[in-house]
């Protein structure tokens, strides 16, 4: 454990500028949520009232919203809910948080640098050997990463574009390990009566989660012990 530790702070340090932006991208939203909640909640009323430039402006504001990190998904993919109800709700907030995942990986994972986690050999290469062994592990990485609502949207951009994961298996897995938990929340909103951005409260959302942090403990520990670790294995 202490040898984990050690290997993780020595990662932070040789992140260079990838930890002070991974850092800016936990901060925005909560600090974007705090400040604009008030006009998305006056704009989505007079969105759910005009059924002819809805869907443009919704998608338009919640990749640029979400994709500088000034909002988490799920502010998103609530009003998407209770805007459209659950059948239009779902592939708009899904298709506005892929292509904000998109904008993020290229804009604030391009603040990275090209020289991201370069002292780390071993977990670049860890990556590479992932895509080289299968074309179905990368993705799939992505996707259990994904699929956690421990790991924040925004740096999660981050991390894997510095990574040099490509966009292809970063799109796949961000798709798929998205879809389950939007589409949880897009429902909470749809049954909502009035919009009310008070954290979605449900035993289902937690046990997906825990079931799906669980899941992502379990890859990164294997995948720590292979790479990361290489002389404890």
């Amino acid at each position: 454990m202490k040898k984990f530790c050690r290997k993780l702070l020595t990662l932070w340090k040789d992140s260079g500028r990838v930890a002070y932006v991974g850092l800016l991208t936990v901060f925005l939203p909560l600090l974007g949520t705090s400040f604009l909640l008030v006009y998305i909640r006056d704009l989505s009323e007079s969105l759910r009232g005009n059924s002819d430039f809805a869907v443009p402006i919704f998608i338009l504001g919640a990749t640029i919203f979400l994709g500088f990190s000034l909002l988490p998904t799920w502010v998103v993919a609530l009003a998407g809910g209770w805007i459209f109800s659950f059948s239009l709700g779902l592939p708009l907030s899904f298709i506005s948080i892929v292509l904000a995942s998109l904008l993020g990986y290229w804009t604030m994972g391009g603040l990275c640098g090209n020289k991201a986690f370069e002292k780390q050999q071993n977990l670049l290469e860890g990556i590479k050997t992932l895509e080289e062994e299968s074309k179905h592990s990368l993705w799939f990485f992505v996707f259990l990463v994904r699929l956690s609502p421990v790991v924040p949207f925004a740096l999660t951009n981050v991390l894997l574009s510095s990574m040099k994961i490509k966009p292809v298996p970063f799109s796949a897995g961000t798709a798929l390990g998205m879809l389950p938990r939007t589409a949880l929340v897009v429902y909470a909103g749809a049954k909502l009566s009035s919009l009310d951005f008070s954290a979605p409260k449900s035993y289902v959302l937690l046990c997906f989660g825990i079931l799906a942090t669980a899941l992502l403990l379990f890859f990164m520990g294997r995948f720590s012990r292979r790479f990361l670790l290489p002389e404890s294995v």
